[in-house]
């Protein structure tokens, strides 16, 4: 049964196979019939073909040969670093003062002195002639104030710069009534002396102008404590933010002394009474509570007009380079030397209080060599600015403020003003030197 199967199933196919045969003749020619032969494709000719073998490549020359380089240079032998110099074993912190040294909180400012910080004391107590008759009028005081106010000078003076540096009151003179003295008061008169007047008249040298010496204008300190504070302790307390300045002061018993005819050697054996005297008030002042102390040393004279004019002489060996009189610079120098010495003493016996030394000495010898490049008229470093002729400009017969004596157009050109005092624009760089520490020390 199964072998007549496959027999009927090979025949079946057998007769698709030449069913789809015939059909696929059929058509064949059914599409001869529809569409024509198509013409043949065109022959295209036979490419070129490339020469074989291909042209050898020319021959390139050949390449130069390098140069031989020289031989490398043996690097020189450097010598062997020398060892290091020992150091020194760094030196210990100081130990701090447990006081600051003028803190920048200052509540008021008592000054002592003279003519270098009278703020109206001497124009209170009544000016008897001589050369500071003219200080109640003008010029003095033209350029700030615009009137006499008993300052030896045309404007400020370098009290006025410090008081306005700590955001002060300019200081009130003590002679002057009503004044409010709540940030300080200014003891100084101008023509004091340090030493009692009686003292100087025993060497024959008299003070023409004021009995107002240091001891005096302590006195009037003693007096304003009494209505400042009622107890020791109250004072104390107040004068801790206060700062103190004793002087300049002293000046006056040279000057005195030397324009009455007594010579520099002679006045020698007097230095050590004048800073002995300014050692006392100091102490004076630090019992009654005052624990920051500025004192001053002198300026150099020699460089003065007045002094220039009084001591002329034609020998060109008594004058420095800057032409100031070295003899009389030397003196000063001298006395600034024994006051600094007394402070260091005041410093070891007073340990708690602060003190500094005011350098007005060098502080105003940097000022002459640097005037000309501040503003200063350099041909007139040591002329004054009001006065009447001569080559320092200076005439103690006719001084400034006299009938027909005239003043300077610019008195900020000038360092001297009258010939004796600065004008305001030296004192206001040498205030500020002070004021910068640099010149004290």
């Amino acid at each position: 049964m199964a072998k007549r199967n496959l027999v009927t199933d090979i025949r079946a196919m057998a007769k698709s196979m030449i069913l789809l045969f015939v059909f696929a003749l059929l058509s064949q020619a059914t599409v001869q019939q529809q569409f024509p032969q198509l013409p043949p494709f065109p022959k295209f000719p036979p490419l070129p073909r490339l020469p074989i073998p291909l042209p050898p490549l020319p021959k390139l020359p050949p390449l130069p040969p390098l140069p031989q380089l020289p031989p490398l240079l043996p690097l020189p032998k450097l010598p062997p670093l020398p060892p290091l110099p020992q150091l020194p074993p760094l030196l210990p912190l100081p130990q701090l003062s447990p006081l600051p040294e003028f803190p920048f909180s200052i509540d008021a400012i008592y000054n002592f002195g003279d003519s270098i910080s009278d703020t109206g004391n001497l124009l209170r107590e009544g000016v008897v002639g001589g050369g500071f008759e003219a200080i109640s009028k003008l010029p003095y005081g033209e350029t700030f104030f615009n009137r006499p106010t008993g300052r030896c000078s045309n404007g400020l003076l370098m009290i006025d710069f410090i008081a306005m540096y700590f955001h002060l009151p300019l200081l009130n003179p003590y002679l002057e009534k009503d004044a409010p003295f709540d940030h300080g008061v200014n003891f100084a008169v101008a023509g004091a002396t340090a030493l009692y007047p009686s003292i100087l008249e025993k060497s024959n040298i008299q003070t023409p102008f004021t009995n107002s010496s240091l001891d005096v204008q302590l006195e009037w300190f003693k007096t304003r404590l009494n209505s400042l504070c009622s107890e020791s302790t109250k004072c104390k307390k107040k004068f801790e933010r206060a700062l103190f300045l004793m002087g300049e002061i002293g000046g006056n018993d040279y000057n005195y002394a030397f324009l009455q005819g007594k010579t520099t050697k002679e006045m020698e054996s007097y230095i050590p009474k004048v800073v002995n005297t300014i050692k006392e008030g100091a102490r004076r002042i630090i019992n009654a509570g005052a624990v920051q102390i500025v004192i001053p040393g002198n300026f150099p004279i020699g460089c003065l007009p007045s002094y220039l004019t009084a001591f002329r002489t034609n020998d060109p060996g008594s004058y420095d380079g800057k032409g100031c009189l070295k003899d009389f610079n030397n003196f000063a120098n001298g006395h600034n030397n024994q006051l600094k010495q007394v402070i260091q003493e005041l410093k070891q016996e007073y340990p708690r209080v602060v003190f500094k030394y005011a350098d007005y000495y060098n502080a105003f010898l940097d000022l002459l060599d640097q005037a000309p490049s501040i503003g200063f008229d350099g041909d007139s470093l040591l002329k004054a600015c009001c006065g009447s002729g001569g080559d320092y400009n200076f005439d103690v017969n006719r001084s400034c403020g006299a009938p027909g004596v005239s003043v300077c157009p610019n008195p900020d050109r000038y360092i001297s003003w009258d010939g004796i005092h600065m004008t305001q624009a030296a004192y206001n760089f040498m205030a500020k030197r002070l004021i910068l520490n640099m010149f004290i020390m």
